[in-house]
């Protein structure tokens, strides 16, 4: 249900596909099924909590577009359930969370010279890393305009970079030599050791 999923959902909506949409947060499902609404897109909102694993067995396509931020990324669909799953029906599966290890049990990065492979259930896969590559100049454009402030804000002073954007606090992953995010230590297998005093 975040930014990817939600246009994806929206895409393929567009193109006539019978849409579900798994998200873990009530709120977000009831600004997405709005949203939808508006959009005059057909896409069924389930809750992450259960149940939408027996859907799967009907999916045609199946996209993974969960993303922590500095974590792995969960897996979502696990081998038993993807194994199930694919019994019933071979999918086209897009693992857009390849960069931080993938939703779905099994995906391995691809690459642009060769994007896709079939899996060990007989599944079609494209999980290219770094899948924005393949619209270079869009996708530099629009991290551009959201980067820019903030990086010509740090390139001036650090610290006033922090007081006008507190935001940016959240993305120091190490600070004076320091190891600061625990979600990127575990990633690694690395301890974590916080630099003495706060950000300024």
């Amino acid at each position: 249900g975040g930014h990817v999923g939600a246009k994806a959902a929206e895409t393929l909506g567009r193109m006539g596909a019978s849409v579900s949409l798994v998200e873990l947060k009530r709120e977000r499902r009831r600004e997405l099924e709005k949203s939808f609404r508006h959009l005059g897109v057909s896409c069924t909102v389930l809750a992450a909590e259960g149940g939408w694993e027996a859907e799967l067995g009907e999916a045609d396509v199946l996209i993974g577009a969960v993303y922590r931020s500095g974590a792995r990324a969960p897996v979502l669909v696990s081998r038993r359930i993807l194994s199930q799953a694919s019994r019933r029906k071979k999918k086209v599966i897009v693992d857009v969370a390849v960069d931080q290890g993938g939703n779905i049990f099994g995906t391995h990065a691809s690459t642009y010279a060769r994007p896709v492979y079939t899996d060990p259930w007989g599944n079609l896969r494209f999980a290219v890393a770094n899948m924005p590559a393949l619209l270079g100049e869009k996708s530099v454009r629009e991290l551009e305009k959201v980067t820019l402030d903030y990086t010509l804000a740090l390139a001036e002073d650090m610290p006033s970079a922090f007081r006008k954007y507190p935001e940016l606090k959240k993305g120091i992953q190490i600070w004076k030599g320091k190891l600061r995010s625990r979600e990127v230590a575990a990633a690694h297998g690395l301890p974590v050791r916080l630099a003495e005093g706060t950000l300024r």
